[in-house]
């Protein structure tokens, strides 16, 4: 498992380096990406109450919507550090 973990993020750090904007995650980006698993939520979150009141969709399915980012939020926070450990054994394999 472990080498097949290494084989990942190895090819992984090739095919991102090849690109010219874009380089591997660094200690810092490895460090915030959970918290960033986190804020992308609420953004999404927030977004779908914006588009809501904005454009006064179908609000039956609006609320699948809103249903799935509050679970996500509920798992991401009762899974903080499973998540957390798992974001950093992998880039740091």
């Amino acid at each position: 498992m472990r080498r097949e973990r290494e084989t990942r993020r190895s090819t992984f750090v090739e095919e991102i380096n090849k690109l010219p904007s874009l380089g591997a995650f660094n200690e810092s980006e490895i460090h915030c990406l959970p918290l960033m698993i986190k804020a992308s939520n609420l953004y999404v979150l927030n977004w779908d109450l914006d588009d809501y009141y904005i454009k006064k969709p179908n609000p039956f399915e609006y609320l699948i919507y809103l249903q799935h980012n509050v679970r996500v939020m509920g798992w991401v926070e009762l899974n903080w550090k499973k998540l957390t450990d798992t974001v950093y054994a992998v880039l740091n394999a």
